[in-house]
């Protein structure tokens, strides 16, 4: 049995469930966000079971491998009003699943330990020690060294938040000049800038285990951040020997056994770093160019939890 935490409604675990039965598994979708419509129980010396809103009871001993696809924090019905109560029983739906997690034989993808601890920081590092290359990068809430380094870069710099916000996305920007004006905030919260990288092509590597499944955007045309023009030419390629045992290196060195990796293949024909989500979105790179990613992934979490 493979365990998938997220919404119910979550594409993407959905498309992988399918995928499991279709091998001849079988998976249940458990929605963290609503624990209490589940009925939790662990009688401590025997092993944790959750009964799901649909009737079905299992033993967390029977899943074999364990999908942190989208593991959100508990959501307390609507009739706890008060923060304090709400943040109380968010934090003790933490402690029991984090309990859990822990304590569970099963195979987890990711570890919740290396899931927390790939920062943005932490990857490049990483990626540096793998033999990746990647850009000129400096993280920092001082407004006097952003003005140099963009100086330093004639301009060609973008910027970045280091985390992702619940409440909307931000997208990676080129700096423009009127952004010197933002920078009097920049001391409330540190902001990752580097130097951009040019060239026609960006990456996209879905990585499981130990297999690879890269895509090609063409992007001479497109913004920054490809994920807001998805209308760009796309197809799956291979990648060059040292820059796929790199990104395996890499992994190992995170600690992660799934991620989504995007470089950018510059002017030169290098494939440099620029960064790894752990719980990235897949589903348009299947479907622009025609990577079996969901099958992948159902067969190594299969694979993962037989004995």
């Amino acid at each position: 049995m493979i365990g998938i935490l997220a919404p119910e409604a979550d594409v993407h675990a959905k498309a992988v469930a399918r995928e499991v039965s279709r091998l001849g598994g079988d998976s249940v979708i458990l929605d963290t966000r609503q624990p209490h419509e589940q009925t939790w129980q662990w009688h401590v010396g025997t092993p944790p079971t959750i009964r799901t809103h649909r009737g079905v009871t299992l033993s967390v001993m029977e899943l074999g491998a364990i999908w942190l696809r989208r593991a959100y924090a508990a959501r307390p019905p609507d009739f706890v009003r008060h923060p304090d109560d709400r943040a109380f029983a968010r934090n003790e739906w933490s402690h029991l699943l984090d309990a859990v997690l822990a304590d569970t034989p099963a195979v987890l993808v990711n570890r919740p330990d290396a899931d927390i601890g790939a920062t943005k920081p932490r990857q490049l590092e990483a990626a540096r020690r793998s033999g990746l290359p990647i850009p000129d990068t400096l993280i920092s809430n001082d407004p006097a060294q952003v003005i140099e380094f963009v100086a330093r870069h004639h301009g060609k710099v973008i910027h970045k938040a280091l985390s992702s916000p619940p409440h909307l996305m931000l997208d990676t920007r080129r700096w423009d000049p009127t952004d010197t004006r933002r920078l009097e905030t920049l001391p409330i919260a540190p902001v990752i800038f580097q130097e951009e990288i040019t060239g026609a092509f960006d990456i996209r590597a879905t990585i499981i285990g130990d297999r690879i499944l890269a895509a090609r955007f063409s992007t001479a045309d497109s913004p920054v951040d490809t994920r807001l023009d998805l209308a760009v030419p796309c197809e799956a390629c291979e990648l060059p020997a040292e820059t796929h045992a790199a990104l395996l290196q890499f992994m190992t060195d995170l600690g992660l056994d799934f991620g989504a990796v995007d470089l950018k293949v510059d002017d030169d024909g290098r494939h440099v770093f620029l960064e790894v989500n752990p719980s990235g979105q897949f589903l348009f790179v299947e479907i622009l160019a025609g990577l079996p990613i969901c099958e992948a992934l159902a067969h190594f979490l299969t694979s993962a939890s037989r004995p």
